[in-house]
C-alpha cells in the first residue's frame, strides 16, 4: 500500500522511512501535489556506519566557449589531453595527478586516491564521469551545445548521494567545485 506523505504523522515520518527503507513519492496522477521525498539508506561509509542519504544535484552556470562543439568534445573525451595543460597545474598538485584515456586520478590527503572514470560518451553532446574510491558516490556530466559553427556553450552537472548529516558541510563546497571545474574547462586552449 502506498501512502501519501501528508497522511503520515510527522513524528513517524523518519522512523517509518528508516524501518521500511522505502522511497517516497506522490501517488500516480498526483504529481505536483505536495512534497516528494527521495531518500534511502546508504551503504556504510568507512567507520561512520549507515545513514540517511539524499541525491543532491549541483549545476554550474552556462559557459560560452569560443571553439566548435566537436573540437571541445574530442578534447574533453580523451583525458590524455590533460598533458597539454599539466604545466598550468600547481607543482604540488601535478605530482598527485595521473591519467589515461578514460580516467583521471588525484590523491586527496584525508581520503586517498579518487578516480574519475568516463562511463559514457554521447558525441558530441555529453561526457559522463563516475567516481571510484570516493567516500560519496558521484556522477559528473559535461554537457555541450552548439551556438554557432565556431562556438558552443557548456554546463557541468554533479549528482552526489550525500548522507544527511554531511549535506550542510559539503553542499556549498560541491557547488563551488562545480563552478570552478566549469570555469577551468571554459578557459582551456582547445
Amino acid at each position: 500500500m502506498r501512502r501519501r506523505l501528508a497522511d503520515w504523522p510527522a513524528s513517524y515520518l523518519l522512523k517509518d522511512i528508516i524501518k521500511t527503507k522505502h522511497i517516497l513519492s506522490p501517488p500516480i496522477g498526483e504529481a505536483g501535489r505536495g512534497l516528494s521525498l527521495t531518500c534511502h539508506l546508504s551503504p556504510p561509509l568507512g567507520e561512520v556506519g549507515r545513514g540517511l542519504t539524499f541525491m543532491s544535484k549541483y549545476e554550474s552556470g552556462i559557459k560560452q566557449i569560443p571553439h566548435p562543439q566537436g573540437v571541445v568534445f574530442s578534447t574533453l573525451s580523451d583525458l590524455n589531453n590533460i598533458e597539454r595543460v599539466k604545466d598550468r597545474i600547481p607543482a604540488d598538485k601535478a605530482g598527485q595527478l595521473s591519467f589515461d584515456h578514460d580516467t583521471v586520478s588525484v590523491s586527496v590527503p584525508p581520503v586517498g586516491a579518487i578516480t574519475l572514470r568516463i562511463v559514457e560518451r554521447d558525441e558530441p553532446k555529453c561526457i559522463k564521469f563516475e567516481t571510484e574510491n570516493s567516500p560519496v558516490p558521484m556522477n559528473i556530466w559535461v554537457q555541450l551545445l552548439p551556438v554557432t559553427d565556431a562556438t558552443c556553450k557548456m554546463r557541468v552537472t554533479l549528482k552526489a548521494d550525500i548522507p544527511l548529516f554531511l549535506k550542510p558541510m559539503v553542499g556549498g563546497k560541491l557547488q563551488e567545485g562545480v563552478d570552478k571545474i566549469a570555469d577551468a574547462l571554459a578557459m582551456l586552449p582547445y
